[in-house]
Order: C-alpha cells, then sequence, then structure tokens
C-alpha cells in the first residue's frame, strides 16, 4: 500500500454527551485483498472510543456515513544490495575480501516503471571506510538514504537499517 486519502477528513458527530465524549476516532477501513491496481471505493465510516472499541448507538448522528477513500497499491520487487569498500587499512594488514551484512537483499515497493529500472540498491564508494583499520570495521547503514525517489521498504518489520561487517585480518608473509 502506497498513499491512501480521504475525500473528507472530518465528520461531525451529534447525540448523548455521555456517548459522543467516549469517540476518540473515526476510521473508514478497505480491503485491499487481491487488487493489483490503485483503488477508489466508498467506505462505512466507523467510531471507535480510545482503545479500539467499535462505539455503536442509535442515538448518535452523523453528517456524513461514507468516504471515499483512495488507495495507492504499490508493485513489489526484491533487489540485492551493493556495497563499495573504501580505503586501505593500516599498513601491515589486508581485506580479506570477506564482507557480511544483515542483508544481502531486501524487498522494495513502488510504482512498476520506477522499479522496472531498479537492479540493486548501491552503496556508494565512501561509506564504509577501512582507511588505516587494523580490525573488522562494523558500519551500520540506514538504506533509507540510498533508495529512489518514490520507492519505499515494502517489509513492515525491517527499520531499514542493515549491519555490515568487512573483515581485516593482519598481513603475513611466507618465504618459500
Amino acid at each position: 500500500v502506497g498513499s491512501v486519502s480521504t475525500e473528507q477528513n472530518l465528520i461531525r458527530v451529534s447525540g448523548p454527551e455521555s456517548v459522543v465524549s467516549q469517540i476518540s476516532k473515526a476510521q473508514a477501513e478497505v480491503d485491499i485483498s487481491g487488487f493489483t491496481s490503485n483503488i477508489g471505493t466508498d467506505s462505512d465510516i466507523r467510531l471507535y472510543n480510545e482503545d479500539g472499541v467499535e462505539i455503536r448507538s442509535q442515538s448518535i448522528e452523523k453528517n456524513i456515513t461514507k468516504v471515499r477513500v483512495n488507495v495507492e497499491i504499490l508493485e513489489k520487487k526484491t533487489v540485492p544490495v551493493i556495497y563499495d569498500v573504501s580505503g586501505m587499512p593500516a599498513e601491515g594488514y589486508r581485506l580479506t575480501g570477506e564482507i557480511t551484512s544483515s542483508r544481502n537483499n531486501v524487498e522494495l515497493a513502488g510504482k512498476s516503471e520506477t522499479l522496472r529500472e531498479i537492479t540493486s540498491i548501491e552503496i556508494p564508494e565512501g561509506i564504509i571506510d577501512v582507511t588505516g583499520a587494523n580490525e573488522t570495521v562494523e558500519t551500520l547503514i540506514d538504506l533509507h538514504d540510498y533508495l529512489p525517489a518514490g520507492v519505499v521498504l515494502a517489509e513492515e518489520d525491517f527499520t531499514g537499517k542493515i549491519s555490515v561487517s568487512v573483515q581485516i585480518e593482519p598481513e603475513r608473509r611466507q618465504t618459500v
């Protein structure tokens, strides 16, 4: 789901004070199951108290009972995250070539024409810098900073933060 908007954002409610004073929000729900394109539909307005319990009373009057809800449906795509390491470790140390991260792929959401152009999320040179390092370099990266315009992270439980480790070991020389 992308942007959600309603044609009206206020409702006037009247009735007994004991009932009206309990109302904390008005909500319109839309079932998007199975939809692959944007939706525009009229939805019933329901009233809720602070605990999220629906308030139903014959004594309540609403100036509108339905509202037009427009829901943008976005396409999803999974792409790899590519890291570019910059800098040189301290003298006597070398990169092992091993880069580990908490996520190698991310699921994106956006308009299909935008996602079609995206093949990966690239973390540019200079973000993961190993200059002068003599041990493993850990970097926390916020992917939100590298998403193209109009694209969002699609996974609800993912904050967008990725931990990246670049392995550095002492150089060892041996004459054979």
